[in-house]
């Protein structure tokens, strides 16, 4: 099976001026392409900062991370931002959305001039 997220050692400690707070220790985890994983756990458990480090938009303390193959740990803040745009796409909990957009980059229809855009036209078109 090919392994499409392989965590190794991951930690995230997260430190003010007087208080250090381990958010991740010493989290392994590997899973193989097809495979569905669900990630559990009370409040303030951790799970939304190792969802944030798998998603390369947080930084772990220490550990490696490979995604597809390839080693990311070490990689600068611009290559983690190309890296992420080319290989993963998220749905936030609370979505994010732009209101003044639709699924297309349209603006709404109450705009005075309409904008012409191919993705309009696959969605008049019938799929067979």
């Amino acid at each position: 099976m090919e392994t499409v997220i392989k965590l190794s050692d991951i930690s995230k400690v997260y430190t003010t001026k007087t208080i250090e707070t381990q958010a991740l220790e010493g989290i392994n985890l590997e899973v193989n392409k097809g495979e569905f994983l669900s990630i559990m756990g009370p409040s303030g458990c951790g799970k939304s900062t190792l969802l944030n480090i798998i998603g390369l938009l947080d930084r772990a303390t220490s550990g490696d991370i490979r995604l597809f193959g390839k080693e990311l740990s070490g990689l600068r803040d611009r290559e983690m931002a190309r890296f992420r745009n080319e290989n993963l796409g998220f749905v936030f909990q609370s979505f994010h959305l732009i209101p003044t957009r639709t699924a297309c980059g349209l603006r709404p229809r109450h705009r005075r001039q309409p904008i012409h855009h191919p993705c309009r036209r696959t969605y008049r078109q019938p799929r067979l």
